[in-house]
């Protein structure tokens, strides 16, 4: 009987060594197929410095070949896949932001929200929040209620579509990468500058030349109408002391929007 229990046990190991053993052979060959195929290489984090595989297959396959496989699709509407686009690699993306900050003169003193639909809105508070003072430890009580304003900025989609010779894209000195980021970032800046100067609304931003302006001052005027101040004269300043109208100009901000504006 010992015999027995003894020739089972070691049948029973001998069978879970070759299982085991099998089992580590089965996973090497499986690493070695995967480094071979560069799976593991292409799923390293690149270096500081180093364009990624989206942005070089971009380049490359697409834009000097024509290539459209490995391209990812986005959808820019709910309605149909097929009004979508090619996702830019985040590479060419971010050349084209610091281009248009470093020139566009909008995007200096402007408020850049990034979304993800034309259905952006906005609550402002006209007026402000009602606030109170009290003494240390003294009851708080209850203030007004502010009044909120629904502000739906009119907006559009801005492309630009450059062409570029064969002969060019054939270059392989040529850096296509940067010039179409630098090309498109300076067409950008340059529409968007014009836009939000005499924009008319329509598909693009309403440039303030474009939007409606009443002489009358703050919490009187409709929410999205412009102030203005005459001159007193067509064309011209008024002839005795002229300087007030600027002034005037100046004072007729509210109090935390002056600082800028004459500095």
């Amino acid at each position: 009987m010992l015999e027995v229990k003894a020739d089972a046990l070691e049948q029973s190991f001998e069978a879970f060594e070759d299982y085991g053993v099998a089992a580590l052979k089965d996973e090497l060959e499986q690493l070695k197929s995967k480094i071979a195929a560069g799976v593991i290489a292409a799923q390293r984090p690149a270096l500081d410095g180093v364009k990624s595989v989206a942005s070089a297959s971009f380049v490359d396959g697409y834009l000097r070949k024509g290539n459209e496989s490995g391209l990812e699709m986005k959808a820019l509407g709910s309605s149909s896949d097929a009004i979508g686009g090619y996702a830019v690699p985040e590479e060419i993306d971010a050349v084209i932001d610091r281009t248009l900050t470093a020139i566009s003169p909008i995007r200096a003193i402007a408020n850049v929200v990034k979304v993800g639909s034309a259905g952006y809105r906005k609550l402002v508070t006209t007026g402000g929040t009602p606030s109170g003072w009290v003494g240390f430890e003294a009851a708080r009580p209850m203030t007004g209620t502010p009044t909120f304003t629904e502000v739906v900025p009119p907006s559009g989609e801005l492309y630009a579509n450059p062409a570029a010779s064969q002969q060019m894209l054939d270059d392989a000195a040529f850096d296509v990468e940067s010039w179409l980021a630098n090309e498109i970032a300076t067409e950008f800046a340059r529409a968007e500058g014009m836009a939000f100067v005499k924009g008319n609304g329509t598909n693009q931003p309403l440039g303030f030349l474009s939007s409606p302006n009443a002489t009358t001052a703050d919490g009187v005027r409709p929410i999205g109408t412009l102030q203005t101040i005459g001159t007193g004269a067509a064309g011209a300043f008024a002839a005795t002391n002229p300087a007030d109208k600027l002034v005037d100009l100046v004072q007729a901000l509210r109090a935390p929007y002056r600082q800028g504006p004459c500095s």
